[in-house]
């Protein structure tokens, strides 16, 4: 098989590998909120976490309960009304650590502000843009909690343990999502296609075999390296080696990736050199592939001298 002639177009191929994580992206986000989301967040264990996170977030003060039991920040509903209460909470916060920069800081801010804020009798107080205001107490707020969980213990415990549920949820569905759609689908598929693949008629062969029959356990080390490699181990790495592979899939000669390399596999195209020969003449199969008409007519001759032979 000559590789050089069959090597799948690069503008096709990239082609294929965002139509597959599109399509990837898909089940990640289906399994993780219908599958791995509500299997977790039903666990004893991060209830209690999560339990204890809102009672932390109430203590702050920067949030409250609505009548339907849920704890939301007290901004969610800007209401200009509300303004000294939003000033009374953020300050009085600041004062039960004695964060006396801290809150400094956020006077200090106002001045910055002079178009939300005006100078009054040496204070700034709210001016009449209520656009400005709410922009300046949510960015206020974020601030705040973001200190607040730095030197409360409480609160820092609970957020840490929850962004390690979170941590667990997303590795986990992105997990699943690969190997469904990564190394289920192409094991299914007869030449370890994906569904991109498929689409762009591309499909995978040995690279030092005639055999257009991809094995399945080329199709395991192959797929297999592509999660492990480039799409998991690349969310630790700042995604170094899935770049890799990406320029190595550009400017090599048989667009080679990383984890064709470790398989020894190469992505092959429809082969426009190809061409079908539909024949009823007895010995020739129909859509044999033949280079050329001379190909057609030196086999027409053997096959013709044969049957002379014979009688």
């Amino acid at each position: 098989m000559n590789l050089s002639k069959n090597k799948a177009d690069t503008m096709i191929r990239i082609a294929s590998l965002f139509v597959d994580f599109f399509i990837f992206l898909i089940f990640d986000i289906l399994i993780l909120t219908n599958i791995v989301s509500m299997i977790i967040s039903a666990t004893p264990s991060y209830r209690e976490t999560y339990m204890n996170y809102e009672i932390a977030l109430l203590d702050t003060g920067l949030y409250e309960k609505d009548e339907n039991d849920t704890v939301h920040l007290i901004l969610d509903d800007f209401n200009s009304d509300k303004i000294p209460l939003y000033e009374e909470k953020i300050v009085s916060l600041y004062q039960r650590y004695d964060a006396v920069d801290q809150l400094d800081n956020y006077q200090a801010s106002k001045k910055l502000s002079n178009t939300g804020f005006i100078l009054e009798n040496g204070n700034y107080i709210p001016g009449s843009n209520l656009n400005l205001l709410e922009k300046f107490y949510n960015n206020a707020y974020a601030e705040c909690l973001n200190y607040v969980i730095t030197v409360d213990e409480n609160l820092s415990s609970s957020y840490g343990k929850l962004n390690s549920y979170f941590d667990t949820i997303n590795f986990t569905s992105i997990v699943l999502s690969s190997l469904i759609f990564y190394l289920l689908i192409p094991f299914m598929t007869k030449n370890g296609q994906t569904l991109g693949k498929l689409f762009f008629k591309l499909y995978v062969v040995e690279a030092k075999s005639e055999n257009e029959s991809l094995s399945k356990l080329k199709v395991l080390i192959r797929q297999g390296s592509f999660i492990i490699v480039e799409l998991i181990f690349s969310q630790f790495t700042y995604y170094i080696p899935a770049i890799v592979s990406f320029i190595c899939m550009i400017v090599t000669k048989n667009k080679i990736s990383l984890h064709d390399l470790i398989a020894g596999t190469v992505v092959l195209g429809v082969n426009s050199n190809k061409k079908e020969v539909e024949s009823n003449y007895k010995g020739i199969k129909i859509g044999e592939p033949l280079n050329n008409v001379d190909d057609f007519v030196n086999k027409s001759i053997d096959q013709t001298n044969e049957l002379h032979h014979k009688n």
